[in-house]
């Protein structure tokens, strides 16, 4: 092997090397995986593996390795020495509190390179998450985070200083209050919470401030409770640049229908809506759907449905939205959804069609599962 790799010039291994990367946003050190197998095929594949920055970019770590592993492969890992951003990914197991061994000096070891990362996933204990977000990161794009406790946030203040170019944040399933998290919200320009069941009361204030987003996923929870003065009070939040928003819950019950009625969002650009129904056997649209006002203010394009009894009501909702052009239906990974009962009704299909008459848009019915 050794004399083959040394007849294959350096510039093709190059470019197979990175193809031979696995296809996930954060990479597992594993001996049997690249990087880290085109390290030990040979003396020459090495030589050009170690000096490729590319292949050293992105990392995954998990708390459960023992306590020398974690300084000796961070003292050795090869993209300390490179110069291009960072993807970081760190876990552990949500059933350890806390990890003796992940000290000031471990800790130190990864913010030597904090100044790189470009996308982070954090998903550890409290303590160990303040110390890691203790730092500036001038290249952050994309933040991951899991609030496991009531006072983990109490603690993380990222400033706009401290995240110039922060514009993507994603809540892990977590407990806590998001809403107390010092992020520069008006900043982002997507949100992503679709395992995190928010309270309206939680829900007001974060979208009030994040005025910038394109992109947002919310849960509601079914025991949303909100003091309906606070919300008449209070100006509506207006999201003029939104143009994809979904949303989790018990859509026909009061979680979603709450949200949607008390919120008041103002979503001029919106193009996209996705109702993702956590209750199989219930509906989506009841009469008078504060889904068709939304639908009809926003000029509203797309409505994707997922679980639930989507067929139910359908029919009006197209015909409550009179800019809708595209339709997707979507079975919930584990429901008992066949493709049969879940087919477009033909007068559905029917009114939709009318409407590439007069605009000449291509209307689109799709079955899928998520």
């Amino acid at each position: 092997m050794s004399s083959i790799g040394r007849q294959v010039p350096v510039e093709v291994l190059e470019v197979i090397f990175r193809m031979c990367l696995p296809q996930t946003d954060y990479i597992v050190p594993d001996l049997k995986n690249a990087p880290l197998v085109l390290c030990h095929i040979c003396s020459a594949w090495r030589k050009v593996a170690l000096v490729v920055p590319r292949l050293w970019c992105s990392l995954s770590l998990h708390l459960d390795r023992r306590p020398g592993a974690w300084k000796t492969f961070l003292e050795s890992w090869p993209g300390r020495l490179v110069e291009l951003p960072l993807s970081l990914s760190i876990e552990s197991d949500p059933k350890v509190q806390s990890y003796q061994y992940f000290n000031d000096h471990i800790v130190k070891l990864l913010l030597k390179h904090a100044k790189r990362w470009r996308r982070l996933r954090i998903d550890v204990p409290s303590s160990s998450l303040v110390k890691l977000l203790n730092a500036s990161f001038p290249l952050l794009e994309r933040l991951e985070i899991n609030p496991r406790d009531p006072w983990t946030h109490s603690g993380v203040f990222l400033s706009a200083h401290d995240v110039p170019r922060l514009q993507r944040l994603s809540l892990i399933p977590g407990q806590s209050d998001p809403s107390s998290m010092h992020v520069p919200w008006d900043r982002l320009t997507h949100f992503h919470a679709p395992n995190h069941p928010f309270q309206l009361k939680e829900c007001f204030p974060i979208l009030v401030k994040c005025k910038n987003l394109t992109q947002c996923t919310i849960q509601m929870s079914s025991r949303s409770v909100i003091q309906t003065p606070v919300v008449q009070q209070s100006v509506p939040p207006l999201l003029e640049r939104l143009r994809g928003l979904v949303v989790v819950g018990a859509i026909y019950q009061d979680s979603v229908t709450l949200f949607l009625e008390q919120m008041k969002l103002k979503l001029p650009s919106l193009e996209s809506l996705e109702l993702v129904n956590l209750h199989p056997g219930e509906p989506f649209f009841r009469p008078e759907s504060p889904i068709f006002e939304l639908g009809r203010q926003s000029n509203l394009r797309c409505l994707r449905l997922a679980g639930g009894r989507p067929l139910d009501g359908l029919f009006d909702a197209v015909i409550a939205i009179p800019s809708l052009r595209e339709v997707y239906l979507e079975r919930r990974e584990g429901s008992n959804e066949d493709a049969e009962s879940m087919q477009i009704p033909h007068a559905v299909q029917e009114a939709l069609d009318m409407r590439i008459t007069h605009t000449g848009f291509v209307n689109s019915f799709t079955l899928s599962t998520v």
